[in-house]
């Protein structure tokens, strides 16, 4: 009898210690656990780890059911994520990639901390017209996270899923569209960030990345500036929806460069890049234009006087 009491007791410690060692946690959130086709509706992605844990890299794939859910959008706002690459979106297969990293590391939410600072991301979906009453939406079992020196987690590790009822009804107007209502209350531009250029086997590049906190960076432009007489910036070229690194010709590097960072709630984000070998005065084909002319009146002038006001 005391041996069974003494074995039940091991074993009851050994799940309880099991359970505490969870290093790392995935799991999603919404808002609520019931929607109607057409609807559009948030799901967040968030990170839980132990004490102890730095979580300092994350490959994530989201798997969902594509004849219940839409995938409409990826929003990086408020992600505790620096993203190596734009999240894709698999609609045909049902996948929501991304990967990021975490500079200095994620060791979880700090004492007292009152919102919650464990966002990897968040997914807006779009509910279908389906026979289906139910759908979920899980983090997919080859998502991978990493931790000090980019040692794999493989572990004590939990992938987490979400269930979502869908009501029959379809809904004509939807009112409480999560992603509009999102981008609606966003007013604070992207973070300031500095581009700079870059040389690679002779080629010329202008890198560039920043953060938005709220809604999240949509794209970026290029502007290809150039000074008019009076020395005004002004646009001589638009290219958009450019991607860091992107390429640059001989020309482009003697020019002001300007690039515009935008959210998903259009607000925007400038940045000023100096010429990395600007033309010299002595270059300029217009102000060797205006002296020409300069000295063309001049002599003009010059003749006028001599031969009509002071004849010999």
């Amino acid at each position: 009898m005391k041996t069974s009491k003494l074995f039940f007791i091991i074993l009851i410690s050994l799940f309880v210690f099991s359970c505490s060692t969870n290093a790392a946690e995935v799991y999603l959130k919404s808002s609520q656990d019931k929607y109607s086709p057409n609807e559009i509706f948030k799901a967040e992605i968030r990170l839980n780890v132990t004490p102890g844990e730095n979580v300092t890299a994350i490959e994530g794939k989201i798997k969902y059911n594509p004849q219940d859910l839409k995938a409409v959008e990826f929003l990086t706002g408020n992600s505790i994520l620096t993203f190596v690459d734009q999240p894709k979106i698999d609609e045909n297969n049902g996948f929501v990639s991304f990967s990021g990293i975490i500079p200095g590391g994620y060791t979880g939410r700090l004492p007292g901390d009152p919102g919650e600072s464990n966002l990897l991301g968040t997914i807006a979906f779009q509910v279908l017209k389906t026979n289906n009453p139910k759908t979920t939406i899980q983090v997919a079992n080859d998502s991978r996270i990493l931790v000090d020196a980019g040692q794999e987690l493989k572990t004590n590790l939990i992938f987490k899923f979400l269930d979502i009822n869908i009501n029959p009804q379809e809904v004509i107007f939807n009112p409480l569209n999560e992603l509009e209502l999102s981008k609606e209350s966003d007013k604070i531009p992207p973070e300031e960030f500095t581009p700079e250029i870059i040389q690679t086997n002779n080629q010329y590049f202008v890198a560039f990345n920043t953060q938005d906190k709220q809604s999240g960076i949509d794209h970026y432009d290029l502007n290809i500036l150039e000074r008019n007489f009076w020395g005004k910036l002004k646009v001589s070229q638009n290219i958009t929806n450019i991607t860091s690194p992107y390429p640059l010709t001989q020309e482009d590097i003697k020019k002001p460069l300007q690039i515009i960072a935008f959210d998903k709630a259009g607000n925007e984000r400038k940045a000023l890049l100096n010429p990395l070998a600007e033309v010299k005065w002595y270059q300029n084909y217009l102000v060797w234009g205006i002296i020409i002319v300069v000295l063309i009146i001049f002599t003009l002038t010059f003749k006028y006087f001599r031969k009509y006001r002071f004849p010999h």
